[in-house]
């Protein structure tokens, strides 16, 4: 997948770089609460645990996680097929793919990537109308709201 997307100029690794150097320079963000952090999520039936509860849990989510990789698999044939590779060799990567998958002794994991944190509070003497400014960003749909609940208190009470 990410030569596929190099090959058609799409960055991967930018949203990992990005996701460290911080998705929250946004001024609604507060910086302290802020962080990033990887989950690796095993692909197929081989993880174990020592607690007897958690064990089936990460069989159940590799099991999951395995079926899904094989449909995509499956559904990204055409696109790896339009940038360049033949439908052959794309073929035989399905192929290893699921053989892959489904052999115990290949321990495959899949690495998530993970950013949290909070909205800034709104400090005394500040109201919301006074947030930092975002001029020239897309509103959230609960900020456009806000915005017209707003405009008809304004209007509302101008009457």
């Amino acid at each position: 997948m990410r030569r596929a997307c190099l090959r058609i100029g799409s960055d991967l690794s930018g949203m990992e770089s990005e996701l460290d150097a911080g998705l929250w320079r946004d001024p609604l963000i507060d910086p302290e609460t802020c962080k990033t952090g990887s989950l690796y999520l095993p692909v197929g039936t081989w993880a174990s645990h020592e607690d007897p509860r958690v064990a089936p849990l990460l069989k159940y989510v590799g099991a999951l996680i395995r079926q899904d990789f094989i449909g995509t698999m499956k559904s990204i044939v055409p696109l790896m097929v339009k940038v360049g590779w033949t439908k052959n060799d794309v073929e035989t990567w399905r192929r290893n793919l699921i053989q892959d998958l489904t052999d115990l002794h290949v321990h495959t994991v899949l690495r998530v990537r993970l950013a949290w944190g909070r909205k800034r509070p709104i400090s005394e003497g500040r109201s919301a109308e006074q947030a930092p400014d975002t001029e020239g960003k897309p509103d959230s749909p609960s900020r456009s709201r806000r915005k017209c609940a707003r405009r008809e208190r304004t209007i509302l009470s101008s009457h």
